[in-house]
């Protein structure tokens, strides 16, 4: 865990991320206080490879904007589908290119505002 937290703060400090916006946790075992942590994020920038699945729903009822690229495995596809039947298929994807512009954009602080 505190390898991870390290390579965490390292590569946001190399991206001029603000140290305080990350931050890590240990493991809770209760379901309130894990979706409660969830929204602590500003936004939530989903894996290719194998999607959140349950994480994701978490996410999602936290209130964190969520962005993936689906791929063709039914595991690639699981957070695009919860965010089109959710109305929120605006964050999904359809090329790297695009997942970096929707998450560049949702990463922006509005005006006169934070980013969440």
């Amino acid at each position: 865990f505190e390898a991870a937290a390290a390579n965490l703060a390292k590569a946001a400090a190399m991206l001029d991320v603000e140290p305080s916006r990350v931050v890590t946790l240990n493991k809770t075992a209760s379901l309130v206080d894990h979706v409660r942590r969830a929204g602590l994020a500003d936004l939530f920038l989903d894996t290719r490879t194998y999607n959140a699945h349950t994480l994701a729903v978490d996410v999602l009822w936290a209130g964190v904007p969520l962005v993936t690229l689906p791929g063709t495995a039914l595991a690639q596809r699981v957070s695009a589908s919860l965010l089109v039947a959710s109305g929120l298929g605006d964050t999904v994807a359809r090329s790297l290119h695009d997942y970096a512009d929707i998450a560049a954009a949702l990463a922006r602080p509005a005006r006169g505002g934070s980013a969440r």
